[in-house]
């Protein structure tokens, strides 16, 4: 009788200092929630570090491959290594061919451009004023994007704010080049870590919740491999396209437009329409309205080659999802996780769509059993 009661004052003592726990969590929630931000800012460099390498690893195990069939030992002994040397030198060698022959260029037409936007800004406004609908005062507007009117507004006491966003900008770059440095361990030591991961799953979860989540973990890194090294050959593709076109036509500041195309193809939909638009727009007064009709209609053009041709034949129909579904998930991916939302919208709600498929299926052939027997 004493020890079950004795048990009893055990029971209710663990239960009030699970509650006092409980409560003390809650009530110091804000401070426990800084300090996992914190954490998360000291270990950004290792989301990089991942990042980095879960997009360079189809490419070092391809290496990996061809080293493996060479008959030089030493090679084939050192295949990681190798495998992962070249995937280096060849992205800083792509890196540096596209510092040299773009950059020069496109830093010239920006400084043009920057050059002719007083030119342009009258142009527009006189434009605009010919319908009579809307009276734009082009002096008022210089007088209030002049230098003097700008500096107004800038606080001085303010000044630690400036210089803190010039560090961020600056600790970013730090995280960025660390994480390229851990990229290349992660893939030099990826097997350790994935048996270190298997087993921690494997004590965690039971077996056959380790083989879903080992199966899904698969099917979710297949579709973001594709979609990502898909979407980035076709803005490639159209940059180079975009390019050609608008030198054939003889466009102003044709660096910068292919870039801007090529960029802004990243986003389905949306992108190709405000890149055509926007080019469209500025080429007709930077030059004259039928140059501005004229590539409007090239870009278009282009625009469905890629869409009816180009993508048809780098995405398969595993991302066959309708376009309202797709502009969904763009917008809430893009407005909770920004630019990394939108690029990983369509993987995601395509690999959603499968598993959605996949259980509903399930589901239908149990009910059909049940009405069988």
């Amino acid at each position: 009788m004493k020890g079950r009661v004795q048990k009893n004052y055990i029971a209710v003592f663990i239960i009030g200092v699970l509650l006092i726990a409980v409560y003390k969590t809650f009530d110091n929630f804000g401070v426990i929630l800084d300090y996992f931000k914190k954490l998360l800012k000291i270990l950004e460099p290792f989301g990089w570090g991942f990042a980095f390498a879960l997009l360079l690893y189809p490419f070092c195990m391809k290496f990996e491959k061809l080293f493996c069939k060479c008959g030089w030992k030493f090679v084939k002994k050192n295949r990681r290594g190798l495998a992962v040397a070249v995937n280096f030198v060849a992205v800083i060698g792509i890196l540096a061919a596209i510092i040299y022959f773009m950059i020069p260029p496109l830093v010239k037409n920006i400084g043009d451009f920057i050059y002719q936007v007083p030119t342009l800004i009258e142009r527009m406004t006189d434009y605009i004023n010919s319908f009579n609908i809307v009276k734009i005062d082009l002096e008022y507007l210089e007088k209030l994007l002049s230098v003097d009117n700008l500096m107004k507004y800038v606080k001085f006491e303010s000044i630690n704010q400036y210089a803190s966003g010039v560090m961020g900008f600056s600790t970013a770059f730090v995280n960025v080049f660390m994480g390229l440095i851990i990229s290349i361990y992660v893939l030099l030591d990826r097997d350790r870590l994935k048996n270190i991961a298997k087993r921690i799953l494997k004590i965690a979860i039971c077996d056959k919740t380790y083989n879903i989540v080992s199966r899904y973990a698969k099917m979710a890194a297949d579709f973001v491999y594709k979609y990502l090294y898909c979407l980035l050959i076709d803005a490639v593709v159209v940059f180079i396209l975009s390019f050609i076109v608008l030198t054939v036509l003889r466009v102003k500041y044709a660096h910068i437009f292919a870039l801007m195309i090529g960029s802004f193809n990243l986003i389905p939909y949306f992108g190709a329409i405000i890149a055509t638009v926007l080019t469209a727009i500025i080429t007709c007064f930077t030059a004259s309205f039928m140059k501005g009709v004229w590539v409007a209609i090239a870009l278009i053009i282009l625009q469905q080659m890629d869409a009816n041709i180009i993508q048809p034949n780098l995405v398969n129909n595993s991302f066959s999802i309708r376009p309202f579904w797709v502009i969904f998930a763009i917008l809430v991916g893009g407005g909770f996780f920004g630019i990394p939302g939108i690029l990983l919208a369509v993987p995601i709600a395509a690999l959603i769509k499968t598993l959605l498929c996949e259980y509903l299926d399930k589901k239908e052939a149990e009910k059909e059993t049940g009405k069988v027997s």
